[in-house]
């Protein structure tokens, strides 16, 4: 993560802190004037509001940090997901949409039979962290498309931090927001699947390679010449055997 991607990342912090006590004060005066209780009760209401909303901003934060490392440590992977959200964005959303559903399916019934089973809530667990982190390569992608559009000559982790943060703080918009994080995180959970059950084929490989061509350029010291033996021949002329 260069100087400039560290420096948005600050920013974002920043305003988080700024953000959130300037949103509690009004909540805090709505709740009074509302007759919630004492003083008391209304402190303790505010500090309710403030815990969620640090929830929110840290979870956000944390997308946009763990698609940064991804980026940082899996630079194919990130373009690979960066590349099939910009050529196939319909169909990586429904593709998520269709995991997303499947995912819950599979989640209610371990969660169901971690009852009479218990070490089941162990799969369940994993299961869950699995579709988490296929979402989040995802992001990546989707981070990455976004930053390399709004920001010229930049790439790698400063794109993906300086998408990311303008995605964020788009999603703070009450309801629009809201429906457009789904949207991304539903599309995300598609491009990831994809990508885990992607496999190159040797054939689009040998047709990437470039072929071997001479070159044209190269001395004629390079080039071997055959240069046939001639028989020996004795002192009267005659070709030795």
């Amino acid at each position: 993560m260069n100087a400039d991607s560290s420096k948005q990342l600050r920013r974002m912090v920043i305003f988080a802190l700024i953000a959130i006590p300037s949103l509690a004060v009004p909540c805090a005066w709505g709740a009074e004037s509302k007759g919630v209780g004492d003083s008391w009760a209304t402190m303790a209401w505010a500090l309710r509001v403030l815990a969620l909303l640090a929830l929110i901003v840290a979870l956000k934060a944390g997308r946009i940090a763990g698609a940064a490392l991804t980026a940082a440590f899996w630079p194919d992977l990130a373009d690979r997901a960066s590349a099939r959200i910009a050529a196939r964005p319909v169909l990586m959303f429904f593709l998520g949409l269709a995991d997303a559903v499947a995912g819950l399916l599979i989640l209610w019934v371990l969660v169901s039979l971690s009852k009479p089973i218990p070490p089941v809530t162990l799969g369940a667990l994993i299961f869950f962290l699995l579709l988490i982190v296929l979402a989040l390569i995802g992001l990546t992608g989707i981070y990455g498309c976004v930053g390399r559009r709004w920001t010229e000559g930049d790439s790698g982790p400063g794109a993906i931090v300086k998408g990311g943060v303008m995605l964020e703080l788009g999603m703070l918009i009450p309801v629009l927001g809201w429906l457009v994080e789904l949207l991304i995180i539903v599309m995300g959970l598609g491009v990831g699947v994809y990508l885990l059950f992607e496999r190159p084929k040797a054939a689009e490989i040998e047709a990437q390679m470039p072929e071997a061509v001479p070159d044209a350029t190269s001395s004629a010291q390079d080039i071997p010449v055959f240069i046939p033996e001639t028989p020996e021949k004795s002192a009267d002329g005659k070709a030795k055997p």
